[in-house]
């Protein structure tokens, strides 16, 4: 749904969507070639490492992160 919104407002896309593993589209993540990648804030926290910060226990803060 992301990719069709944007393509439909003239954004050019490239779909990633099978990516791969979760550690390589971590590394992706971390290396700059995502732009956007939908997951819950839940999930984002681990998925970083990152799971004792008190930022994921606000959605609007770990939003930003």
């Amino acid at each position: 749904m992301i990719q069709q919104v944007l393509e439909s407002h003239g954004v050019k896309t490239i779909n990633k969507i099978q990516l791969g593993t979760t550690p390589v589209v971590r590394g992706a993540i971390v290396a700059g070639e995502l732009d956007i990648y939908p997951e819950y804030t839940g999930n984002g926290a681990f998925f970083f490492k990152d799971e004792n910060d008190p930022a994921w226990k606000n959605a609007n803060r770990a939003m930003r992160r």
